[in-house]
């Protein structure tokens, strides 16, 4: 019998399930893109709200009449 002398799960030169930097770079540049535009849709969708509820207040507020 031989012996490894590589950990379990640790990956070789000539592993075929290892990840390669073919694969890992477009997964990298996929992911931070994803994150740009994520946070981007979250900003934009915070300033929407933002700005629909502070002009429904000042409307609301500025219909009321104070005698």
């Amino acid at each position: 019998m031989a012996v490894s002398a590589r950990p379990a799960g640790a990956a070789s030169a000539c592993d075929p399930a290892a990840p390669r930097p073919a694969q890992v770079v477009p997964a990298i540049l996929y992911f931070s893109y994803m994150a740009i535009v994520s946070y981007s849709f979250f900003c934009l969708t915070g300033a929407i709200g933002f700005y629909a509820c502070y002009i429904f207040v000042r409307k609301i507020y500025s219909a009321v009449k104070i005698d």
